[in-house]
């Protein structure tokens, strides 16, 4: 054909083949920018610093304890050969939230009569008590927002119940109630009151 001893043909052809040259070395050129820079295999085997992970790990940080509550009196109100005590406390409610203070979160633990008032036996040896509530009564309530709040907890206890230490507990923390030693419920007229600062001897 005589269209391709045209002069102008050919510089068409190579205007085309430049264009398509200049687009691929751009794209090629667009891709080297955007991939990320090569990094050195030993970067990843090196060991990062102990100091940033240990501030910033709750678990090697140490915790202030917060105490859930605070033992203020017990009262020992004789009711014949049984007893009702009650526990007069300050609760420090941190989170502000609502609390029953009934069992499982509050409750009164016996312990057998030989256990010693400095060692927490363990929770198979530990007897709940039940609480003391009078009819239609509601059970003590922190409420909600409400972070130092009093408190009055009563238990009924059996003879068997003073033969042997007892530990108040509320969520995780425990108080000695009550120490090892027998206590004689005579010492207290019936229908009589006798109150102690913590422990009752």
């Amino acid at each position: 054909m005589n269209l391709f001893k045209r002069v102008e043909v050919w510089v068409l052809v190579a205007f085309i083949i430049a264009g398509l040259a200049y687009v691929l070395i751009s794209e090629q050129q667009k891709n080297n920018d955007t991939s990320p820079p090569p990094t050195s295999p030993s970067a990843f085997n090196k060991p990062e610093s102990n100091t940033a992970t240990t501030a910033n790990d709750p678990s090697t940080t140490p915790q202030k304890e917060t105490q859930s509550f605070t033992l203020k009196k017990i009262h020992l109100k004789r009711d014949y050969e049984n007893a009702i005590i009650e526990l007069d406390l300050v609760i420090h409610n941190e989170h502000g939230q609502e609390y029953q203070l009934i069992p499982p979160y509050a409750q009164l633990l016996a312990a057998p009569p030989d256990t010693p008032a400095n060692n927490t036996p363990p929770k198979n040896q530990l007897r709940p008590i039940e609480p003391f509530f009078l009819a239609f009564a509601a059970p003590p309530v922190i409420p909600a927002g409400q972070k130092t709040a009093p408190a009055q907890l009563k238990y009924w206890l059996e003879p068997t119940d003073l033969a042997g230490p007892l530990w108040l507990q509320i969520q995780n923390q425990s108080q000695l109630v009550k120490s090892a030693s027998s206590f004689n419920l005579n010492t207290i007229k019936n229908q009589q009151s006798k109150s102690f600062t913590p422990p009752i001897p």
